[in-house]
């Protein structure tokens, strides 16, 4: 292997550790959980104009965030997680959780409560489940 081979192949994993190690404590990046969310605490007010993707803290008592999809269906804010993402499991020890949509700086509580309506759980995916997120 040549020489400028090895530096490029070092430094292309040294920039992946650093990117890993400044994300790995904070606020989720990309795929990679991240811990609380920072910004300021507010009422959600308005729902966001279209379906996209939020990012979403839970165990408030040891925070863990992720970046995940969400759905509005008949002015409702829906999330589908499968059974074995460890934020879904989180939200069943307590379904609080706060969430933050775009590049806001406003962090919104909410409560993640588990749809039961069949007409709204047919235009999910069959397995995974649905949850509604209800303002607290």
């Amino acid at each position: 292997m040549s020489k400028i081979m090895t530096k490029t192949r070092f430094r292309n994993i040294f920039l992946a550790l650093l990117l890993l190690g400044t994300t790995a404590c904070s606020e989720p990046f990309l795929y990679f959980s991240g811990g609380r969310l920072g910004g300021e605490e507010a009422a959600l007010v308005e729902l966001p104009s279209s379906s996209g993707v939020l990012q979403i803290e839970t165990l408030p008592s040891a925070p863990y965030s992720v970046n995940i999809g969400f759905v509005l269906l008949d002015g409702k804010l829906y999330i589908d997680p499968a059974l074995d993402r460890q934020w879904y499991q989180n939200t069943l020890v307590d379904p609080a959780v706060r969430v933050r949509f775009g590049g806001s700086d406003l962090v919104h509580p909410m409560m993640t409560v588990r749809e039961e309506d069949p007409e709204v759980i047919a235009q999910f995916d069959p397995t995974r489940i649905v949850l509604r997120l209800e303002p607290r």
